[in-house]
C-alpha cells in the first residue's frame, strides 16, 4: 500500500516510545501490585493512614489498581499496533485514534500527578506522546497527500 502522508520519524517515535512505556508501567506496577496484594502501600498514596480501611476496602483498591494496570499496559500495545502501521503511514483514523489515546494518558497521568505527586508521570507517560501527535499533525492535515515515489 502506498504511503499516504510522510508522517516525521521522530513523531512516530516518541507515539512509540510512549505506548511502549504504557506497557511497561502497566506491567511493572500490575507486578508489584500482585506480588504483594495486602500491602497498603502499593495502593495508597504516600501519608494516606491506611489502618482506617478494611481488609475488604484494601482488596477493591488492589483490585482497581490492577485493573488499571492492566488497561495501560493493553492501551499502550494499541498504540503501538497503530503507530507502527497506520499512523506511520499517514492514515488520518489513526491520527485521531491516537488523539483520544495520548488525550486520555494526559489527562490520567496530570490527575495522578495532583492525587501522587508524581511528576514523572505526567511528563514521561503523558507528555512524550501528546508531544508526537503534536508534532505530526502538520502532516496529517497539510492537504492533499504526498504521492509515493518509491513504490514505482
Amino acid at each position: 500500500m502506498a504511503e499516504l502522508r510522510r508522517v516525521p520519524r521522530y513523531a512516530v517515535a516518541l507515539v512509540l516510545l510512549g505506548g511502549a512505556m504504557w506497557v511497561f508501567s502497566g506491567v511493572v506496577y500490575g507486578a508489584q501490585v500482585a506480588a504483594c496484594s495486602s500491602c497498603a502501600s502499593v495502593v495508597l498514596p504516600p501519608g494516606v493512614d491506611s489502618s482506617s480501611y478494611s481488609a475488604a476496602a484494601l482488596r477493591n483498591l488492589t483490585w482497581d489498581d490492577l485493573y488499571a494496570d492492566v488497561y495501560i499496559a493493553t492501551v499502550g500495545l494499541l498504540v503501538i499496533a497503530i503507530g507502527t502501521s497506520a499512523f506511520r503511514r499517514g492514515h488520518r483514523w489513526a491520527w485521531y485514534s491516537m488523539v483520544v489515546f495520548v488525550l486520555a494518558a494526559a489527562l490520567t497521568s496530570l490527575l495522578d500527578q495532583l492525587s501522587w505527586g508524581g511528576w514523572h508521570t505526567f511528563l514521561f507517560l503523558g507528555m512524550v506522546p501528546l508531544l508526537g501527535v503534536i508534532l505530526s499533525a502538520k502532516s496529517f492535515f497539510a492537504g492533499d497527500p504526498k504521492p509515493d515515489t518509491l513504490a514505482r
